[in-house]
């Protein structure tokens, strides 16, 4: 099988299994590295991303309806400057936080890094999800 057949079976079982509301039901999204797929319910693809370490962890960090608190002192300060100069931002932040808690989310495991470099990059240029900058995958923080 070529690299891009591999590519193109990985993004099509991805896309093949029953998505998962993280809320809903967090015990059967993998404890495994791989990438994951963000969905509106109408089907549109927002995000593609991926992690070495644990697929529930990172979904659960993306829906997680918590503000920045004092550990994450950057993102704290940015918070409270944007409060600040724009009304209603809190509001805005909060309601795009129960947006993507409320998102179906669908997975591929894998192992190895240069594979889920390859396959994360090749589903984002496939699926283009709307929230994916035109970074490469090798530029994003992780």
């Amino acid at each position: 099988m070529s690299g891009r057949e591999t590519l193109d079976r990985v993004v099509a079982e991805m896309l093949a299994s029953p998505p998962v509301r993280p809320w809903d039901k967090p015990s059967v999204i993998s404890r495994w590295p791989g990438l994951y797929l963000y969905s509106e319910a109408d089907g549109r693809h927002v995000f593609v991303g991926q992690t070495r370490t644990n697929i529930r962890q990172r979904v659960r960090q993306h829906s997680a309806i918590t503000l920045p608190s004092r550990q994450s002192l950057p993102a704290a300060f940015a918070v409270q400057l944007a409060r600040r100069k724009y009304p209603g931002f809190m509001e805005f932040v909060i309601g795009e936080m129960v947006r993507a808690r409320d998102m179906d989310v669908r997975w591929h495991e894998i192992f190895d890094p240069e594979l889920r470099k390859a396959a994360t990059q090749h589903a984002i240029n496939v699926l283009r999800p709307y929230a994916n900058s035109e970074t490469d995958v090798a530029e994003r923080p992780e």
